[in-house]
């Protein structure tokens, strides 16, 4: 992204329908499932509680493509799941786009492809046989295979941004076991082979496993104006058991708080990976494009976050929080920050829009995250007058 962007470009780019307004809220003790043994079901060991910093789980996060032939252990395999779609007490470890979820998790293993059910935390055998050949990276001793349950959910933008989600959980809770993962889609149709129902389709698969090049990082963030991105002290276990949401808020947020959510939700991780010579990003983004613009609106201004500067540019003064709530939802005028996603459509195919609702969606689910960390609470919203919207951001 570029700060030679105007809001005047907004005319021209499509706004991805995933807002996150973020605020204060008090959080509480994460609670893990407990897992329920059946006699179709293989039991899972409880999850093990990762205890790394939530941002520098996040900062962590890269994409790996190379395994080694080393085994994830049955531990490891039940923590991942754990984090990225299991059950937390008040729902899901991901927040509802559209309130709903519509997906499901198959684990393909040595011996055979599992769907994982996260109200008993098992794996129902679904067929026998190794599949792990299915998509790409065939070196991986697990794969993740995430489906659209089209029964459940109408719209595969939603589904993609509900994706997003456990994809993000996938990545930070892989890298905090030393272990790696990517996001692919380009391969996941042979995922039907595995004998999918006819109402689910394949949305990405996930390998999982060893990465063949230990992680080598060094800390050096970016320099700017704005603060550096440091750690909380919540976990990233805490974070995502405990993920704080409301649709009511009060008070105000100090330049710090604000930075940090913003920065969370697309900017660059404060760690260089030795191993590739680069910096990584919050969030994937499919084939490096990052075709989104991060719009952000509080009481005085919109501004825009210029991630590879680190840094805010003015966009236009005053409050629109009451003109982005009537484009959205009515509470979002009480937000302190108001987060808006926007994607640049000449940067993307858009006949493949449903890529760039998952990027959004985990975009706005990692400042979620960043915002329960930080003693906050926020929401996701999903519908909105893209219209309306556009108007209400533009000078």
């Amino acid at each position: 992204m570029s700060g030679a962007k105007t809001m005047g470009d907004i005319s021209h780019m499509r706004l991805v329908a995933v807002i996150a307004a973020l605020v204060f809220l008090v959080s509480a003790m994460p609670v893990v499932p407990q897992a329920a043994g059946r006699h179709t079901r293989m039991d899972l060991p409880p999850p093990r509680q990762v205890d790394m910093p939530l941002e520098q789980a996040v900062c962590r996060r890269m994409s790996v493509r190379q395994f080694t032939d080393e085994p994830v252990s049955e531990q490891q395999l039940s923590t991942v799941l754990w984090h990225a779609w299991g059950a937390t007490g008040t729902g899901r470890a991901i927040h509802p786009v559209a309130a709903t979820y519509g997906l499901h998790l198959y684990v393909l293993r040595e011996d055979g492809a599992y769907r994982y059910d996260p109200g008993s935390h098992s794996l129902e055998l679904h067929r026998r046989g190794d599949y792990r050949r299915l998509g790409q990276y065939d070196t991986a001793p697990v794969k993740l295979g995430i489906v659209w349950d089209m029964e459940r959910c109408s719209s595969k933008a939603v589904a993609g941004a509900n994706v997003g989600q456990v994809g993000q959980n996938v990545y930070y809770t892989a890298n905090a076991l030393g272990l790696g993962t990517v996001t692919t889609a380009s391969e996941v149709a042979q995922l039907r082979l595995i004998g999918l129902p006819r109402h689910e389709q394949p949305m990405v698969i996930m390998p999982l496993g060893y990465p063949m090049q230990p992680y080598d990082f060094s800390y050096e963030p970016l320099a700017s104006s704005l603060p550096v991105p440091v750690n909380a002290s919540v976990s990233l276990s805490t974070a995502i058991g405990e993920r704080s949401e409301a649709v009511a808020w009060q008070g105000t947020l100090s330049r710090r708080e604000q930075m940090q959510l913003v920065w969370s939700s697309y900017g660059s991780s404060y760690y260089v990976d030795m191993v590739n010579d680069r910096r990584h990003r919050t969030v994937p983004s499919s084939h490096g494009t990052y075709p989104l613009r991060i719009l952000c609106c509080n009481a005085t201004s919109v501004f825009e976050y210029l991630p590879g500067e680190h840094s805010f540019e003015p966009q236009c003064t005053g409050d629109r929080r009451a003109e982005i709530a009537a484009a959205s939802r009515f509470f979002v005028s009480s937000a302190p920050l108001v987060i808006v996603p926007v994607l640049n459509t000449s940067m993307v195919d858009m006949r493949y829009p449903w890529p760039w609702h998952y990027e959004a969606a985990a975009a706005g689910y990692t400042a979620l995250l960043e915002a329960t960390a930080w003693n906050l609470s926020g929401n996701l919203i999903a519908a909105v007058d893209g219209e309306a919207l556009r108007s209400a951001l533009s000078p």
